[in-house]
């Protein structure tokens, strides 16, 4: 029985509403979000090498819980968790780069406003 082992990355992103993380296939590992709005936002996850643009379509996305009471709603996503689009994240290989964006809409990317967010990211090679 042989073990792998993967030399993992660790990224935190504030006040940015989209990035590009990677402009090749990575193994994702883990997400951490925070939300500062007192609305619902979305992450949602991309298959490309490009930062999302309005109206790109994600292949994956989990609701993010709005700030109740000056605590900030937190999403955390790493192991067998299922997407709300039923997609099984377990460390995915993503194959044409890593890109995420917060947004106000479902289904579909608009940017949110990129002050009331902090994103940390796990990714391995």
């Amino acid at each position: 029985m042989g073990v792998a082992l993967f030399a993992k990355t660790v990224s935190s992103f504030q006040a940015v509403s989209g990035v590009a993380v990677s402009s090749r296939g990575k193994r994702l590992h883990a997400i951490s979000v925070l939300n500062a709005d007192a609305s619902v936002r979305y992450l949602q996850l991309f298959d490309s090498a490009a930062v999302p643009k309005a109206s790109d379509v994600p292949f994956a996305q989990w609701v993010i819980p709005p700030q109740v009471t000056s605590v900030p709603g937190q999403l955390i996503v790493g192991g067998a968790v299922i997407a709300d689009d039923g997609i099984i994240f377990d460390g995915a290989i993503i194959l044409n780069g890593i890109a995420w964006g917060i947004s106000t809409s479902r289904g579909s990317y608009t940017a949110a406003t990129a002050s009331e967010h902090d994103v940390t990211m796990t990714v391995s090679a």
